[in-house]
């Protein structure tokens, strides 16, 4: 973890002005102290503080009256260190030691006293930030202490309880205060804590609260230690994640802004929810403090996450909160949740992580271009011309459905089938048990077996949808430039949405004849329609266990859990 590169972060001392800044630098002196080293020791007088450049910082409690030492937290590039003793507390509190080398700008209290005099606006305004640094580590220990009280204690007894965790200095205060009064963690932190328990890819859309996570992202990514994959809206980050699950059992990592969240709730409801597969939704939470962020959109986009959010998942699997307190608590317990299958969603506040890993600019070496090249030679292999197609004669849907089956069956393919009658048409017909039925998400089918197909390139997965899915599906976009071999898209078009019925709908556009095979199909007469409703059917329910699964959870769950069974074979 490179955390001592020199790059973008949040600096207490980022709310002084350019001028005041400057003067200020006249007054401090680079120091460096070697990983290991106590640069600051409990019960010495105080005479000044550090502002750390560079690394990090570990604070402890030394031992008394036979007790441990105390893992108080620890502190990063940006922070302050020692600046009690700035504003009139004497003794040190608490000894402090570079956690890894560190270098750090020293203000001694004389030098303090002489920049007072020389500039005294420069003095009060570096005065109000540590005030104001101060007030926000006391709220936060506060806060974290607090929110761990029932709430049958009144405030009085919780104040007291505080009181003495705090005091007590003891072996559960020790451990306590290493799990809730840490200090904030890194984006690096979040990012390492998900793939050490396994959450090695990420579906996304690009967020700027989480700019300095995705520059991580990119950067393993590039290392192949990630899946980084970014979709067209927040809308296809679930089917990606189902398509995942299916395909290799893992739980996927979804991004994105709040103010998109309601994008991602239809497949996070009615695909994830209905088949019950699990995932972890983590969005930024704008308007965390009307005070520091003022804007009124962010306000009341922030207002409305909580109700999105606990509406979809429900208030148990929802972790985060808006004043950012105990983030790093709350990402090891949604992955907990998520682990144990459910559907999950960590809201991240500005104030619950620091910002890290250094940002670059996005260079013309970096940024990805359309091979046009390559998008002609993908359609010639993947699509039907469009004059081609229109010569062909209409078939029928089930005629369709059997005449692709026999073309790919040699490739031993995965059937990904949604939303609609065509879903409940491959159930019937009894073609194969290797198949997924969609009966939610209008227009996932292909973000799913696209999540699919990237995620196990040694099995074929076959996309099949309906003329009003596809133009629904916003995946065409993806596949100009990510076109994974083992994945092929047919539309059955019969140019309405209904299937059966009298709605015509949006034509198919040119791409759709260059990204997929297009199969005209006829109309049906309305009320004929004679597959029933996606259940307990089909080549996948033909033994007792499956129909059993079937009853125990539910007909749509039993679908994904035994597609999951058979893509893991």
């Amino acid at each position: 973890m490179q955390a001592a590169q020199a790059h973008e972060r949040t600096s207490v001392l980022d709310g002084m002005a350019e001028a005041q800044r400057s003067v200020l630098d006249g007054y401090l002196e680079e120091r460096r102290f070697a990983a290991g080293t106590r640069f600051i020791r409990q019960g010495d007088e105080g005479d000044g503080c550090y502002v750390i450049e560079e690394g990090s910082v570990r604070v402890e409690l030394a031992e008394q009256s036979g007790q441990p030492r105390s893992v108080l937290g620890y502190l990063s590039a940006g922070a302050l260190v020692g600046e009690m003793s700035i504003i009139g507390q004497p003794i040190r509190s608490a000894d402090v030691y570079a956690q890894t080398d560190v270098r750090l700008r020293w203000l001694s209290a004389v030098r303090y006293v002489q920049l007072g005099r020389a500039a005294p606006e420069v003095a009060l305004e570096f005065t109000r930030l540590v005030a104001q640094d101060m007030a926000r580590k006391i709220r936060q220990v506060n806060a974290r202490l607090t929110s761990y009280v029932t709430e049958e204690v009144s405030p009085d007894e919780a104040d007291a309880i505080v009181e003495r965790a705090v005091a007590s200095q003891n072996r559960f205060t020790s451990s306590w205060a290493a799990q809730f009064l840490s200090d904030v963690p890194s984006d690096m932190d979040i990012v390492d804590t998900f793939r050490a328990r396994g959450v090695d890819t990420v579906c996304m859309v690009a967020d700027s609260i989480l700019s300095s996570i995705d520059q991580y992202l990119m950067d393993l990514a590039e290392a192949g230690k990630v899946n980084r994959w970014v979709v067209p809206s927040e809308r296809s980050i679930p089917a990606v994640a189902v398509g995942r699950w299916l395909a290799t059992g893992e739980v996927s990592l979804m991004t994105m802004q709040n103010s998109g969240f309601s994008n991602a709730m239809d497949y996070l409801r009615s695909v994830m929810q209905t088949y019950r597969i699990p995932g972890i939704v983590l969005i930024s939470w704008r308007g965390f403090d009307a005070m520091l962020d003022d804007s009124e959109p962010h306000i009341l986009i922030g207002d409305l996450t909580e109700v999105d959010t606990v509406s979809t998942m429900g208030q148990q699997h929802v972790y985060g909160r808006r004043d950012g307190v105990g983030l790093a608590y709350d990402v090891s317990a949604a992955i907990d949740d998520a682990r144990a299958g459910n559907l999950v969603c960590i809201r991240v506040s500005p104030p619950g992580f620091t910002k890290a890993y250094a940002l670059r600019p996005a260079s013309d070496a970096r940024v990805t271009y359309v091979d046009h090249d390559r998008y002609a030679r993908v359609a010639a292999r993947k699509g039907v011309a469009f004059a081609e197609v229109q010569r062909r004669p209409l078939v029928s849907r089930d005629e369709a459905l059997i005449a692709i089956h026999e073309r790919m069956a040699p490739l031993n393919p995965f059937y990904i089938v949604g939303n609609g009658f065509n879903p409940r048409a491959m159930q019937g017909l009894r073609l194969t048990e290797r198949t997924f039925e969609n009966a939610g998400g209008m227009g996932s089918t292909l973000a799913i077996a696209w999540g699919a197909a990237k995620s196990d390139p040694e099995t074929v997965f076959v996309a099949i949808d309906g003329d009003q899915n596809a133009t629904m599906s916003e995946m065409e976009k993806v596949l100009a430039s990510d076109y994974p071999d083992n994945l092929h898209w047919f539309i059955l078009n019969n140019g309405t949405g209904e299937s059966v019925g009298p709605s015509t709908s949006l034509p198919l556009a040119p791409w759709h004849y260059e990204l997929a095979n297009v199969v005209n199909t006829r109309n049906e007469v309305p009320g004929s329609f004679k597959y029933a409703r996606i259940n307990a059917s089909g080549l996948k329910f033909a033994d007792g266990h499956a129909r059993d699964l079937a009853r125990e959870i539910g007909n749509l769950p039993a679908q994904a859990q035994l597609a999951r069974q058979l893509l893991a074979k």
